[in-house]
Protein backbone atom coordinates (compact mmCIF):
# COMPACT_ATOMS: atom_id res chain seq x y z
CA UNK A 1 0.00 0.00 0.00
CA UNK A 2 2.90 2.39 -0.60
CA UNK A 3 2.04 5.38 -2.77
CA UNK A 4 4.32 4.15 -5.55
CA UNK A 5 2.63 0.73 -5.63
CA UNK A 6 -0.84 2.25 -5.66
CA UNK A 7 0.18 4.66 -8.42
CA UNK A 8 1.59 1.79 -10.50
CA UNK A 9 -1.70 -0.10 -10.17
CA UNK A 10 -3.70 3.02 -11.01
CA UNK A 11 -1.53 3.68 -14.08
CA UNK A 12 -2.32 0.17 -15.30
CA UNK A 13 -6.07 0.80 -15.03
CA UNK A 14 -6.31 -1.82 -12.31
CA UNK A 15 -7.86 -1.70 -8.86
CA UNK A 16 -6.41 -2.01 -5.38
CA UNK A 17 -7.84 -2.51 -1.91
CA UNK A 18 -5.72 -2.77 1.21
CA UNK A 19 -5.12 -1.50 4.75
CA UNK A 20 -2.82 1.36 5.68
CA UNK A 21 -0.22 1.03 8.41
CA UNK A 22 0.23 3.48 11.27
CA UNK A 23 3.21 4.88 9.40
CA UNK A 24 0.87 5.94 6.60
CA UNK A 25 -2.01 6.95 8.88
CA UNK A 26 -0.48 7.89 12.27
CA UNK A 27 -2.57 8.03 15.44
CA UNK A 28 -2.67 11.84 15.35
CA UNK A 29 -4.27 11.83 11.89
CA UNK A 30 -6.61 9.02 12.90
CA UNK A 31 -7.85 11.07 15.85
CA UNK A 32 -8.72 13.96 13.55
CA UNK A 33 -10.82 11.70 11.34
CA UNK A 34 -12.54 10.01 14.29
CA UNK A 35 -13.54 13.16 16.18
CA UNK A 36 -16.78 13.57 14.18
CA UNK A 37 -17.60 9.94 15.06
CA UNK A 38 -17.06 10.53 18.77
CA UNK A 39 -19.14 13.71 18.68
CA UNK A 40 -21.97 11.97 16.86
CA UNK A 41 -21.66 14.14 13.74
CA UNK A 42 -20.43 11.35 11.48
CA UNK A 43 -22.97 8.72 10.42
CA UNK A 44 -21.64 5.17 10.16
CA UNK A 45 -22.45 2.54 7.56
CA UNK A 46 -23.07 -0.91 9.06
CA UNK A 47 -21.41 -4.04 7.71
CA UNK A 48 -23.29 -7.33 7.95
CA UNK A 49 -22.37 -10.90 7.18
CA UNK A 50 -24.39 -14.10 7.18
CA UNK A 51 -23.34 -16.33 10.08
CA UNK A 52 -23.59 -20.11 10.33
CA UNK A 53 -27.28 -20.23 11.34
CA UNK A 54 -28.00 -18.09 8.28
CA UNK A 55 -28.68 -14.92 10.25
CA UNK A 56 -27.46 -11.43 9.43
CA UNK A 57 -24.80 -10.36 11.95
CA UNK A 58 -23.44 -6.84 12.27
CA UNK A 59 -19.66 -7.21 12.35
CA UNK A 60 -18.37 -3.71 11.65
CA UNK A 61 -19.24 -0.13 10.84
CA UNK A 62 -17.47 2.72 9.12
CA UNK A 63 -17.39 5.76 6.89
CA UNK A 64 -15.29 6.99 4.01
CA UNK A 65 -13.40 10.02 2.79
CA UNK A 66 -11.91 10.91 -0.59
CA UNK A 67 -8.29 11.92 -1.10
CA UNK A 68 -6.83 13.45 -4.26
CA UNK A 69 -3.47 11.83 -4.97
CA UNK A 70 -0.68 12.70 -7.36
CA UNK A 71 2.34 10.61 -8.30
CA UNK A 72 4.79 10.20 -11.15
CA UNK A 73 4.81 6.90 -13.04
CA UNK A 74 7.29 6.33 -15.89
CA UNK A 75 7.92 10.06 -16.11
CA UNK A 76 4.24 10.99 -16.34
CA UNK A 77 2.27 12.71 -13.61
CA UNK A 78 -0.74 10.76 -12.49
CA UNK A 79 -3.74 12.21 -10.62
CA UNK A 80 -6.58 10.14 -9.17
CA UNK A 81 -9.13 10.01 -6.38
CA UNK A 82 -8.62 7.47 -3.63
CA UNK A 83 -11.34 6.41 -1.25
CA UNK A 84 -10.27 6.03 2.38
CA UNK A 85 -12.48 3.57 4.25
CA UNK A 86 -12.44 4.01 8.02
CA UNK A 87 -13.74 0.75 9.48
CA UNK A 88 -14.27 -0.39 13.05
CA UNK A 89 -14.36 -4.16 13.46
CA UNK A 90 -16.27 -5.27 16.55
CA UNK A 91 -14.22 -8.46 16.79
CA UNK A 92 -10.93 -6.57 16.70
CA UNK A 93 -12.24 -3.98 19.15
CA UNK A 94 -13.17 -6.74 21.60
CA UNK A 95 -9.75 -8.36 21.22
CA UNK A 96 -7.99 -5.06 21.91
CA UNK A 97 -10.20 -4.43 24.95
CA UNK A 98 -9.53 -7.89 26.36
CA UNK A 99 -5.78 -7.48 25.88
CA UNK A 100 -5.85 -4.07 27.58
CA UNK A 101 -7.78 -5.41 30.57
CA UNK A 102 -5.25 -8.21 30.94
CA UNK A 103 -2.35 -5.75 30.87
CA UNK A 104 -4.10 -3.56 33.42
CA UNK A 105 -4.59 -6.55 35.73
CA UNK A 106 -0.95 -7.55 35.41
CA UNK A 107 0.31 -4.01 35.89
CA UNK A 108 -1.88 -3.40 38.92
CA UNK A 109 -0.75 -6.65 40.55
CA UNK A 110 2.92 -5.81 39.92
CA UNK A 111 2.48 -2.28 41.30
CA UNK A 112 0.71 -3.45 44.45
CA UNK A 113 3.49 -6.01 44.97
CA UNK A 114 5.93 -3.11 45.41
CA UNK A 115 4.37 -2.50 48.83
CA UNK A 116 5.16 -6.01 50.05
CA UNK A 117 7.91 -6.37 52.60
CA UNK A 118 9.34 -9.84 52.28
CA UNK A 119 12.71 -11.42 52.84
CA UNK A 120 14.83 -11.10 49.73
CA UNK A 121 12.51 -8.47 48.29
CA UNK A 122 13.49 -4.81 47.98
CA UNK A 123 11.79 -2.62 50.57
CA UNK A 124 11.39 1.03 49.61
CA UNK A 125 12.15 3.64 52.24
CA UNK A 126 11.82 6.71 50.05
CA UNK A 127 9.19 7.83 47.57
CA UNK A 128 11.43 8.59 44.59
CA UNK A 129 12.85 5.06 44.14
CA UNK A 130 9.33 3.69 44.56
CA UNK A 131 8.05 6.13 41.93
CA UNK A 132 10.75 5.09 39.47
CA UNK A 133 9.98 1.40 39.97
CA UNK A 134 6.27 2.08 39.44
CA UNK A 135 6.89 4.05 36.24
CA UNK A 136 8.97 1.18 34.85
CA UNK A 137 6.06 -1.21 35.44
CA UNK A 138 3.57 1.16 33.83
CA UNK A 139 5.83 1.45 30.79
CA UNK A 140 6.44 -2.30 30.66
CA UNK A 141 2.73 -3.07 30.43
CA UNK A 142 1.95 -0.08 28.16
CA UNK A 143 -0.73 1.39 30.41
CA UNK A 144 0.54 4.96 30.59
CA UNK A 145 -2.16 7.34 31.78
CA UNK A 146 -4.61 4.53 32.54
CA UNK A 147 -3.73 4.04 36.21
CA UNK A 148 -3.81 6.51 39.08
CA UNK A 149 -0.71 6.25 41.27
CA UNK A 150 -0.68 7.82 44.73
CA UNK A 151 2.45 7.83 46.90
CA UNK A 152 2.35 8.35 50.66
CA UNK A 153 5.08 8.58 53.27
CA UNK A 154 4.83 8.07 57.00
CA UNK A 155 7.59 9.20 59.34
CA UNK A 156 7.73 7.98 62.93
CA UNK A 157 10.13 8.56 65.77
CA UNK A 158 10.98 5.56 67.93
CA UNK A 159 12.81 5.78 71.22
CA UNK A 160 15.49 3.12 71.58
CA UNK A 161 16.66 2.44 75.13
CA UNK A 162 20.26 2.14 76.15
CA UNK A 163 21.62 -1.36 75.80
CA UNK A 164 25.10 -2.19 77.03
CA UNK A 165 27.55 0.19 75.41
CA UNK A 166 24.91 1.45 73.02
CA UNK A 167 23.46 4.76 74.13
CA UNK A 168 19.78 5.58 74.07
CA UNK A 169 18.64 7.24 70.85
CA UNK A 170 15.68 8.37 68.80
CA UNK A 171 15.37 6.56 65.49
CA UNK A 172 13.53 7.97 62.51
CA UNK A 173 11.58 5.28 60.70
CA UNK A 174 10.09 5.93 57.28
CA UNK A 175 7.48 3.93 55.46
CA UNK A 176 6.36 4.66 51.90
CA UNK A 177 3.35 3.18 50.22
CA UNK A 178 1.81 3.10 46.76
CA UNK A 179 -1.93 3.13 46.12
CA UNK A 180 -3.19 2.12 42.66
CA UNK A 181 -6.56 2.70 41.06
CA UNK A 182 -7.85 2.66 37.50
CA UNK A 183 -8.54 5.81 35.53
CA UNK A 184 -11.83 4.61 34.08
CA UNK A 185 -12.35 7.81 32.09
CA UNK A 186 -8.99 7.38 30.34
CA UNK A 187 -9.64 3.66 29.82
CA UNK A 188 -13.00 4.40 28.22
CA UNK A 189 -11.41 7.02 25.99
CA UNK A 190 -8.71 4.57 24.93
CA UNK A 191 -11.44 2.11 24.00
CA UNK A 192 -12.86 4.48 21.40
CA UNK A 193 -9.76 3.79 19.28
CA UNK A 194 -10.09 0.02 19.41
CA UNK A 195 -10.87 -1.88 16.23
CA UNK A 196 -10.43 1.02 13.79
CA UNK A 197 -8.47 0.54 10.61
CA UNK A 198 -8.17 2.48 7.36
CA UNK A 199 -8.36 0.88 3.94
CA UNK A 200 -7.58 2.52 0.63
CA UNK A 201 -9.10 1.77 -2.75
CA UNK A 202 -9.30 3.40 -6.16
CA UNK A 203 -12.51 1.59 -6.96
CA UNK A 204 -15.84 3.41 -7.19
CA UNK A 205 -18.46 3.43 -4.47
CA UNK A 206 -20.97 2.12 -6.99
CA UNK A 207 -19.08 -1.10 -7.66
CA UNK A 208 -17.33 -1.48 -4.31
CA UNK A 209 -19.35 0.10 -1.49
CA UNK A 210 -17.85 0.07 1.99
CA UNK A 211 -19.62 -3.09 3.27
CA UNK A 212 -18.63 -5.08 0.19
CA UNK A 213 -15.04 -3.80 0.45
CA UNK A 214 -14.76 -5.01 4.04
CA UNK A 215 -16.08 -8.45 3.17
CA UNK A 216 -13.89 -8.63 0.06
CA UNK A 217 -10.75 -7.93 2.04
CA UNK A 218 -11.71 -10.52 4.64
CA UNK A 219 -12.14 -13.09 1.85
CA UNK A 220 -15.75 -13.45 2.91
CA UNK A 221 -17.05 -11.91 -0.28
CA UNK A 222 -15.95 -14.01 -3.24
CA UNK A 223 -15.09 -12.26 -6.49
CA UNK A 224 -14.91 -14.22 -9.70
CA UNK A 225 -11.80 -12.85 -11.34
CA UNK A 226 -10.70 -9.25 -10.88
CA UNK A 227 -12.66 -6.54 -9.10
CA UNK A 228 -15.48 -5.45 -11.42
CA UNK A 229 -14.98 -2.31 -13.43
Amino acid sequence: MSLSNRAYIQAGDDYYLGPFSKVQIPDEDMDIHLRPVWSGEQALTPVYRTNTPGEEEKIAEGFEREERLTATVNGEELVWIERRLFVRSFMYAKAFETALRERLDQAQAALEALNECKQGKRHFLEIEPLRQAAEEIVCQYRVEGLLNLSFTEQVQERNVRQYGDRPAEVRIEREVNLEVSRNETAIEQAGTHFGWRVYGTNHSTKHLPLPKAVLAYRNEYLWKGALPA
